[in-house]
């Protein structure tokens, strides 16, 4: 991802509203990054043409000129300072969970407007946010398992005894869509996200039982489910009988 080692200071952010028409722009010394709330338009630099719209995002470069070219438009946009690697190029860059972003834009927004002592330090932690977030999040772009699917997997494993974990959670951490997460999940390792939870929590679950020490209301605490009536339900249904079946055939 090109704007994974760029260091920052944070000059400005601001909602951006501008009329339908072509507009230069001339070099400045600072970058910009800008989330479209309403856009459907096209950057010219250079003999290239890139194009944007709603629900987008953009970065454009230090010391470049270039037009724009669109319909009317309004953005929240961060103006900064970068430091370190950055690309000297126009990129436009789509999510599959654009609601995310759009929220952490809102929220650098809010920060900056309400001048809270601090703000400044705030809204720049949020600025890196959202760059550390567009690292993870295009991680593999079109490849089945992709780093953000990896640590999805990774997470599960390590935390699948948390009853409050859900697919929705995994996909926030991932800065993607519940949809899109399962879909590169099952390409991934052939089974969705929550067909992976259960399977894990239900390994556990046997060797649990097979030690003889734990009641079936204790086994399915300590595998993340609440509702041991469920619990029993699922494991009949996973594992093809039921717990007392198997604790008689594994505790003979």
């Amino acid at each position: 991802m090109p704007l994974a080692n760029m260091a920052v200071r944070l000059r400005d952010v601001l909602l951006f509203s501008r009329r339908a028409g072509v507009y230069h722009t001339n070099p400045r010394s600072f970058a910009s990054l800008s989330y479209r709330l309403e856009a459907r338009s096209k950057y010219i630099c250079g003999g290239k043409k890139l194009h944007t719209r709603t629900n987008y995002m953009s970065y454009v470069p230090p010391e470049l000129s270039y037009d724009q070219v669109g319909s009317d438009s309004s953005a929240i946009v961060f103006h900064f300072d970068v430091f370190g690697s950055f690309p000297d190029e126009i990129e436009v860059f789509e999510f599959a969970d654009y609601e995310a972003y759009k929220t952490l834009f809102q929220k650098a927004l809010a920060i900056w407007d309400g001048r809270e002592p601090g703000y400044q330090y705030r809204a720049t932690a949020v600025l890196y946010e959202i760059l550390a977030a567009m690292q993870q999040g295009c991680a593999a772009p079109g490849a089945p398992g992709g780093d953000f699917v990896t640590q999805a997997k990774d997470y599960i494993d390590a935390h699948f005894s948390d009853p409050s974990l859900t697919v929705q959670q995994l996909a926030a951490r991932a800065y993607v869509s519940s949809s899109y997460l399962r879909r590169r999940f099952r390409e991934a390792y052939q089974a969705g996200p929550k067909e992976y939870l259960d399977a894990v929590r239900l390994q556990y679950a046997r060797s649990l039982l097979q030690t003889g020490y734990y009641t079936q209301a204790e086994v399915a605490a300590r595998c993340g489910y609440r509702d041991v009536k469920y619990f029993r339900t699922l494991f009949s249904r996973k594992c093809g009988q039921t717990i007392s079946a198997y604790c008689r055939a594994h505790l003979k």
